[in-house]
């Protein structure tokens, strides 16, 4: 028998029965002996237990934190910032409607609120990306 497929003796280092001629021939052929045990000490090495520094998982979980924390930034801002730009549309629609100013043609007085409302909520997102870029 010439050695076999690599899947069988994958096979036999999982415990699969081998017929009696692939049993003969690993055990008569240094290759396959060779090639079978490393098999089973790899797989062996998969099945052992990782032990981590805790130092290491100290550090790994306080990144998460961190991470998690900007993320609530990242929506807070964004919802404050959706929050003043809806805001300032609405009190500019509100005084318009309420005093009858511009009642011919109240878009100026929106597109005032809205653009208002944009910036600020562009101010506040430059504000988290430097917060982000200074590392805080």
């Amino acid at each position: 028998m010439s050695c076999p497929d690599i899947d069988h003796l994958i096979d036999l280092a999982a415990g699969a029965r081998a017929d009696a001629e692939l049993q003969a021939h690993v055990e008569s052929c240094p290759t396959c002996r060779r090639d079978l045990l490393l098999i089973r000490e790899i797989s062996a090495a998969f099945r052992r237990e990782l032990e981590v520094p805790d130092a290491l998982v100290q550090r790994v979980m306080a990144d998460v934190r961190v991470r998690e924390s900007r993320e609530e930034d990242r929506r807070g801002i964004r919802t404050q910032a959706l929050g003043t730009t809806i805001l300032g549309s609405l009190t500019t629609a509100g005084v318009v409607v309420l005093t009858g100013a511009g009642t011919a043609a109240p878009g100026p007085l929106l597109t005032f609120s809205l653009t208002a409302g944009v910036l600020a909520a562009a101010a506040q997102f430059g504000a988290i990306q430097r917060k982000e870029l200074d590392g805080a």
